[in-house]
């Protein structure tokens, strides 16, 4: 587990999906390296990491669920004031007690918006039967809060 005080960058990548898993990867500024194989049953994860995104850049305490196929993966955003923290949580199961991977304080640009980048470049191509495609509204709603967020 990392426990990062001050802020820092982490990087986020898709990769390519097969057959309805898609790799993941978040690498923490510490060299925390967290892999996963998520599943696009019983939703598609990507739209729930939109609509996550959508409320912390709003300033709003969010989570969403990656299915590991039984087990289970929790991405949080808290927040507290101007800072954001992110936190990864992995249980056995949907309904098990999750252990905590990662717990990373920091802004928006160094803990949010990476998210976002790699959601958009994602979006941004087609991968047939491999992985259902994102709502482009939801897309486009993203866009627009983190354009807004940007002026603020």
């Amino acid at each position: 587990m990392s426990r990062l005080r001050s802020p820092v960058r982490v990087k986020v990548g898709f990769g390519v999906p097969r057959h309805g898993w898609l790799p993941v990867e978040l690498i923490a500024a510490d060299g925390l390296i967290l892999e996963l194989d998520v599943s696009d049953v019983p939703v598609n994860p990507l739209e729930e990491l939109c609509s996550t995104l959508i409320l912390a850049l709003q300033g709003i305490s969010a989570r969403m669920g990656w299915h590991l196929e039984p087990a289970w993966c929790w991405l949080c955003f808290e927040w507290s004031g101007s800072t954001v923290t992110l936190i990864v949580l992995i249980s056995d199961s949907f309904n098990s007690k999750a252990e905590e991977r990662l717990r990373i304080t920091g802004s928006v640009q160094e803990l949010v918006l990476p998210w976002y980048r790699a959601l958009k470049r994602f979006s941004s191509r087609s991968y047939g039967a491999d992985w259902p495609a994102i709502d482009a509204s939801k897309i486009k709603k993203l866009t627009q809060v983190v354009q807004a967020w940007k002026l603020r």
